[in-house]
């Protein structure tokens, strides 16, 4: 039961509290089980989310995160950006064309959730690889590629996606994209040909460092899960 925090999540968890106090057994899709219950608090926390602008739906280190700048008028439409992001993380392959569509959208927030959308569905999304490979073109904001380039990773582009990520994780790079592009690096199945950008980053005693040490220990089989990631520190 532990175990699934690491793994891939349903698209909701509903519990009963009373009788399921350590919330094992997610009843979001009974409909028998709490269902008018379970609708009323999506529609109360969607409700929140627009009534505080919540600037959670933000990828980490783009411009528009901070307070101010996610309230400056049609910069962040917060309503249709809560739609996407439920589209993306239905996971329902009919939502394919849809995310597609987002993909084109001028608000880099929106075209984010339609690239992770389609990274969700993994092979389920082969038909939008055109579209994909287009956008990944157009795209200037890097989250975005990130998020595209590991999409494509998984439908028959891996070399494309190694070797963007593997870009992306170059000096000129904001810290929280390097920290994107590894942790999409760590979830492929070959991510060797970017390795000499990872072990560049081994000896960094932040988050970089420890998700570079764990790739790296990883993929020349030495990772302890009992040892520490943190370099020794000569300082």
């Amino acid at each position: 039961m532990q175990a699934r925090f690491f793994q891939p999540k349903p698209f909701e968890e509903f519990y009963d509290l009373e009788a399921d106090p350590d919330e094992v057994n997610n009843i979001a899709d009974e409909p028998d089980e709490g269902a008018a219950v379970l609708s009323a608090m999506r529609r109360a926390l969607d409700d929140h989310l627009l009534a505080i602008n919540d600037n959670g739906f933000i990828p980490k280190g783009c411009a528009l995160e901070g307070y101010l700048a996610s309230r400056q008028p049609g910069r962040y439409p917060l309503g249709q950006v809560i739609a996407v992001a439920e589209r993306a993380a239905s996971g329902r392959e009919g939502e394919v064309p849809d995310l597609v569509r987002d993909l084109g959208s001028d608000n880099e927030v929106i075209r984010y959730w339609a690239a992770t959308g389609l990274l969700i569905r993994a092979s389920d999304a082969a038909s939008a690889v055109g579209a994909m490979l287009d956008a990944l073109e157009a795209e200037s904001t890097p989250q975005v590629r990130v998020v595209l380039t590991e999409g494509l990773a998984h439908v028959g582009h891996t070399d494309l996606g190694v070797a963007e990520l593997a870009s992306l994780l170059s000096d000129d790079q904001p810290e929280m994209v390097r920290l994107q592009a590894l942790n999409a690096l760590t979830w492929l199945d070959d991510p060797s040909p970017a390795m000499p950008m990872v072990e560049r980053l081994v000896d960094d005693r932040g988050y970089l460092g420890r998700a570079a040490t764990y790739l790296a220990r990883v993929q020349d089989e030495t990772f302890d899960p009992s040892a520490s990631l943190l370099p020794p520190w000569n300082g």
